[in-house]
């Protein structure tokens, strides 16, 4: 964006003074960077980490899930045991993983698109006919990437016992016992 677009000084009739504006730059090289700055983003910074983030996930959840099930059957124990237990928690640990993958993945997906808008559609750019709606949609993709880093604490802090335990300790909510 900062190479496709510059600020320069504009003198205004109206007001009979220079101001300071932005000027469009329409050198091809202004235009390849800018072009490269945005495949960039929209791939590396972007649709990999997502990518990544929910296959990995799911390989995780997948593989927790089968491995807790086979040791359910080859046990043979009753509900009482530590293999029980075991199991529970990874049951547990799997479900965080997916809940946090599932946050990251949907309060991120409006920047992604919003990236990806403005590289197929020129009019919806920062001096495009679209400015406005491009700037609110930036606005709302930053309050949800701001719900995404509080969204985590309180899923650990839901699903996670011993994260659980540590906060009211932390903060002397909940007096609890030690083990």
């Amino acid at each position: 964006m900062y190479y496709l677009y510059k600020i320069d000084f504009k003198f205004d009739v109206e007001r009979n003074r220079t101001v300071l504006g932005v000027k469009h730059r329409k050198s091809p090289t202004a235009v390849f960077v800018h072009n490269f700055n945005q495949i960039y983003k929209l791939v590396v910074m972007t649709f990999l980490p997502y990518t990544t983030i929910l296959l990995c996930s799911v390989f995780l959840a997948v593989h927790l899930n089968r491995t807790a099930s086979w040791r359910l059957q080859n046990s043979g124990t009753k509900k009482d045991d530590k293999t029980f237990t075991a199991n529970a928690k990874e049951l547990r640990v799997a479900k965080t993983v997916l809940s946090i993958a599932t946050a990251f993945l949907v309060l991120g997906t409006l920047g992604a698109l919003r990236l990806l808008c403005s590289i197929i559609w020129p009019e919806f750019r920062p001096l495009g006919t679209y400015d406005k709606t491009f700037r609110i949609v930036g606005r709302v993709g930053y309050l949800f990437s701001i719900t995404n880093s509080s969204v985590n604490f309180a899923i650990y802090y839901t699903l996670g016992t011993q994260f659980r335990r540590t906060v009211n300790d932390m903060f002397r909510f909940k007096p609890t016992l030690q083990k």
